[in-house]
């Protein structure tokens, strides 16, 4: 899921206030693969970086059809070593 518009605001908050919204589209999206294409439940694995990995969290819970067998939140770390 592309959601680049809405989390490339740079007011921080207002992505941070659509990450349940958005989960919540990407559940929708999920639960119709199953219903109408017969996806398999389990074999959904959810990644997401940053806000992002809450998001995937959020898509996860919201899921209707069954339980997402994997999410993945990235949010590396870059040190200097200077």
């Amino acid at each position: 899921m592309d959601w680049e518009e809405i989390a490339g605001n740079t007011y921080y908050f207002a992505p941070v206030n659509d990450i349940r919204y958005v989960g919540q589209q990407i559940a929708r999206l999920i639960d119709l693969l199953v219903i109408e294409r017969g996806a398999n439940i389990s074999s959904f694995h959810i990644i997401g970086h940053s806000l992002g990995a809450h998001t995937a969290g959020y898509a996860a819970s919201f899921t209707k059809t069954g339980r997402i067998s994997r999410v993945t939140g990235n949010n590396p770390k870059i040190f200097s070593l200077k």
